[in-house]
């Protein structure tokens, strides 16, 4: 296999100031040093951070919804929803369970989006009707509140083998204790990364007050996911997600 060297680029992954510089050779080339590169659909930065994969997905965002509302200004209410739900928000969401922001700024900044695109299918541009009736009159979750949904899905899918990650590597069975804290899994710290960067999720404000299982046996067959995460997760009151920002 050949590799094109115009292609191929080195990054440091560290936080330190100073660093080790190295030379990387390929066919008697030297490989260009970078700080961001793409990856996968990801843009993954020398310093850990997703503040330029933030800011590169909500510009994205940003040029398709001008796009589609230059385009279908015409149309009906449930064409322009759609292009937005289909062609718009993945772009906000592709991945969220890795890059998840923590900051009130990212959040306010993703959140932006969803709200002009709520005014586009309105087709109501009035600076004094609320945004956020449009919102629940769309019936549409924030994109916060689904992004904790997916990371809450993927817990429940890698506690259960139901991706290719095992498990053993980041949970760990907690030891029984009768304190009222106690829960009987707990994520596994990583040695790379720092306490600081620990996000915190309730599961009874992630699931927005879902039911105990108790309640929802009917409502909710046990072959569900939404079922078998109440099922799974009623116990759990506290969920700690160790993840990289």
């Amino acid at each position: 296999m050949k590799f094109n060297k115009d292609k191929c680029h080195t990054m440091r992954f560290t936080l330190l100031r100073k660093t080790i510089n190295t030379e990387y050779n390929l066919g008697g080339s030297a490989l260009t040093t970078v700080s961001e590169h793409p990856y996968l659909g990801l843009t993954l930065t020398s310093n850990l951070s997703w503040q330029s994969h933030i800011d590169i997905i909500t510009a994205k965002a940003n040029r398709m919804l001008g796009l589609i509302r230059r385009n279908l200004r015409g149309c009906s209410r449930k064409l322009r929803q759609q292009a937005y739900l289909s062609l718009v928000r993945p772009h906000l969401e592709y991945c969220s369970t890795v890059w998840n922001p923590h900051t009130k700024k990212n959040i306010t900044k993703i959140e932006k989006n969803q709200r002009q695109a709520a005014r586009f299918i309105f087709n109501n541009y009035h600076s004094r009707d609320s945004v956020s009736k449009m919102i629940d009159d769309l019936q549409w979750d924030s994109l916060e509140k689904r992004r904790q949904a997916a990371s809450i899905s993927l817990m429940y899918k890698i506690r259960y083998q139901l991706v290719a990650i095992n498990p053993t590597q980041y949970l760990i069975p907690m030891i029984p204790s009768s304190t009222r804290s106690y829960h009987n899994v707990n994520t596994k710290p990583s040695q790379h990364v720092s306490s600081s960067t620990n996000i915190r999720f309730s599961h009874e404000q992630s699931c927005g007050g879902m039911p105990s299982p108790a309640r929802s046996s009917s409502s909710h067959p046990s072959g569900s996911l939404r079922g078998r995460l109440e099922q799974s997760f009623s116990h759990l009151p506290t969920f700690y997600s160790h993840l990289v920002q």
